[in-house]
């Protein structure tokens, strides 16, 4: 047994010792800096967004509190709510509207009575 063990660690070895000195003519994939695939290479649109002028995103990032908050009304969905829409990512915005009615059970306390922790 500890022959065989040995022997197929032995032609392990030897064809991993063989297997690394065989140079491939071409490689598989585009090697990082070789300027001959650069045709071929798919362009990174958001990257060139991050950092356009060489300057993060970060450093042209408008500061929260200065942006405008107004929005854009867009219409009513019939179900109790309001929806409303942004002017810098164009989210939507759900408001409760008057004909809002919540269906979750509330416990009404006495004011003044309630648990304390």
């Amino acid at each position: 047994m500890k022959k065989v063990v040995l022997l197929s660690l032995f032609n392990f070895f030897t064809v991993l010792i063989i297997h690394a000195q065989i140079q491939p003519e071409k490689p598989f994939f585009p090697r990082r800096f070789d300027t001959s695939y650069k045709r071929h290479m798919l362009i990174d649109s958001f990257r060139e967004q991050l950092f356009q002028n060489n300057q993060p995103y970060a450093y042209r990032m408008p500061v929260a509190g200065a942006m405008p908050k107004k929005f854009v009304y867009v219409g009513n969905n019939g179900k109790g709510f309001d929806l409303y829409q942004t002017m810098q990512d164009n989210m939507y915005i759900l408001r409760p509207d008057s004909t809002f009615l919540s269906n979750m059970p509330v416990i009404k306390t006495p004011a003044g009575k309630g648990k304390k922790d």
